[in-house]
């Protein structure tokens, strides 16, 4: 996973500087380098994955049948999490559009929120190690909450040691490009995304306790709460409160956020005291059905 990354932020490097002094407008430059970086990075993920294919597919087949209705029946759900967490970002420039210093407001978020994504990033994977070593025993549930806990709060403070230290003026007006009004927009704004990074492990770890016990509504349910939240603060603190756009958005995506961790962590909170007691929690659909019955 690591050398397809590299692959592909090389291959989508290399496509932009080759067409950089071409003339063709910046737009197409970013869209052709996209393109040309996933293209290049799944035909080596397809080649380093050929040993694994191969052992796969000269296994003989054990356990139930699967059928594509139960691949729909689990998939379905995690879907519409990431079509709803992807419509976040677009309805949140919508809105800045209405706010209090509008064009400052939408140049500065997205600035804001690619230097938060930095920090919040290490997160994300960490839904999938929750998954996969994940045993349904006492023991590795405890090592793997003590490391989310670790990480989250460790990534948070690097965050917020940029965030209250002149390395984010530094930032956001030598890398980001942004004037000093622009600036003293950003900072703020930025310091407010201080949690992000520890609710983001949080909730990844969450995510991969449902996903492994079969059980993929409840993060759907959680992030349809999630963007529910994040647009009706956005709109409360526009409107009503009057309050600039940038800084608005911190303060409703990150009180979003907590509402989807309580969420998530109120519907798996059975499964949590059952790993906690030390009794086994099979990894099956059983299990996933009897989770939603006690939530």
């Amino acid at each position: 996973l690591a050398y397809g990354t590299a692959v592909r932020l090389l291959a989508m490097g290399a496509s932009a500087w080759l067409l950089f002094d071409q003339p063709v407008p910046g737009a197409l430059i970013g869209a052709a380098s996209l393109s040309v970086a996933v293209i290049v990075e799944a035909v080596v993920t397809r080649v380093m994955a050929r040993g694994a294919v191969g052992s796969v597919l000269d296994t003989p087949r054990t356990g139930d049948r699967l059928t594509f209705s139960r691949i729909l029946h689990f998939y379905i759900p995690l879907l519409v999490s990431s079509v709803i967490a992807l419509a976040i970002h677009p309805l949140v420039n919508l809105l800045l559009g209405h706010s209090r210093e509008a064009l400052e407001s939408l140049a500065t978020y997205p600035v804001v929120a690619a230097l938060s994504f930095v920090f919040r990033s290490l997160g994300l994977a960490y839904q999938e190690v929750a998954i996969a070593l994940m045993d349904g025993t006492r023991e590795r549930f405890s090592v793997l909450l003590r490391f989310a806990l670790w990480l989250g709060l460790a990534v948070s403070l690097a965050q917020g040691l940029i965030s209250m230290t002149p390395l984010a003026g530094v930032w956001f007006d030598r890398i980001g490009g942004l004037s000093s009004h622009l600036v003293g927009m950003s900072v703020p704004a930025f310091q407010l995304l201080i949690l992000m990074p520890l609710l983001s492990v949080l909730l990844s770890f969450c995510r991969g306790l449902l996903v492994w016990a079969h059980e993929t509504r409840a993060i759907t349910w959680a992030g349809a709460i999630e963007t529910l939240a994040v647009l009706g603060l956005l709109w409360l603190l526009i409107e009503p409160a009057n309050m600039i756009g940038v800084i608005a958005s911190s303060w409703a995506i990150t009180i979003a956020r907590i509402a989807d961790l309580g969420v998530l962590y109120l519907w798996c909170a059975p499964l949590v005291r059952r790993l906690r007691r030390g009794a086994a929690a099979p990894r099956t659909e059983a299990a996933g059905a009897e989770l939603r019955s006690q939530a």
